[in-house]
């Protein structure tokens, strides 16, 4: 949460950054969602289908990631941008460059960041963008609880025990 409730107020140029981040992590939540669903089916009947669905929705998710790390790096790099930063890629910094395999698992840094300094910020777009990605959080969270206690794959795991 914001420091002693001070609430902050950005520039407009940075706002704009900012909803285009929380729409990608909402984004990229709701396709949590769906790989999680199509895992699911993929355990339960193990087809070509639902292998070649799985893969494509992987793909899908791999390209959001990548969108929102250069999002991430856009929002940095604005002048006007003075809150807090983190490394975008951990990577970088033992080679010196940007390596040519691409894991970013950034989401969980940035969702930190808006909900620690931005939660209570003046201005009410990114108030509200804040508050969609912690309801999409929740929701796939809650989701993905529901899918391990009430799923065919459950019990066959329970099968196994």
């Amino acid at each position: 949460m914001a420091k002693d409730n001070k609430k902050i107020k950005v520039t407009p140029s940075v706002e704009k950054d900012m909803l285009t981040i929380a729409n990608t992590i909402v984004k990229i939540y709701s396709a949590k969602q769906t790989e999680l669903e199509c895992k699911v089916k993929k355990l339960n009947n193990n087809s070509e289908e639902s292998r070649n669905n799985l893969n494509i929705i992987q793909e899908n998710l791999r390209q959001m990631l990548n969108t929102l790390h250069y999002q991430i790096k856009n929002l940095f790099d604005n002048p006007e941008y003075t809150g807090r930063r983190f490394k975008t890629n951990y990577t970088e910094e033992f080679i010196n460059k940007e390596p040519k395999s691409i894991r970013r698992y950034t989401y969980f840094d940035m969702e930190m960041l808006f909900r620690e300094d931005y939660y209570f910020c003046k201005n009410k777009g990114v108030r509200k963008a804040v508050k969609k990605v912690v309801k999409a959080n929740r929701n796939y969270w809650k989701l993905s609880n529901n899918y391990t206690k009430k799923t065919e794959l459950k019990k066959t795991v329970d099968n196994y025990v």
